[in-house]
């Protein structure tokens, strides 16, 4: 599965060092190429999700990409209505 970030705005060279350190290390992310995040379906867990929910918001990606990430086994929390994320992914309940 692939998510592409473009565009993403850095501060510094530090800053764009720091979003792909973080995002390589986030277990489901196999890859960064062309500004894109290929991701392993079979590791998207809670963990790696959350993860990706929080470089997201730190890097004000759009959060609607991650909506791509649902699946059957996910869905109980991360399409829950009560979750800061929910309206800005999935839209009003």
């Amino acid at each position: 599965m692939k998510i592409d970030t473009q565009p993403v705005t850095y501060f510094s060279e530090l800053d764009e060092k720091s979003f792909f350190t973080w995002a390589q290390d986030i277990d489901c992310v196999s890859s960064i190429k062309m500004g894109c995040l290929q991701l392993e379906v079979a590791k998207l867990n809670e963990d790696s999700i959350r993860e990706l929910l929080a470089l997201f918001e730190r890097y004000k990606l759009d959060p609607k990409k991650l909506s791509l990430a649902l699946n059957h086994e996910n869905e109980s929390w991360f399409k829950n209505p009560d979750a800061f994320w929910y309206q800005e992914i999935f839209g009003s309940a």
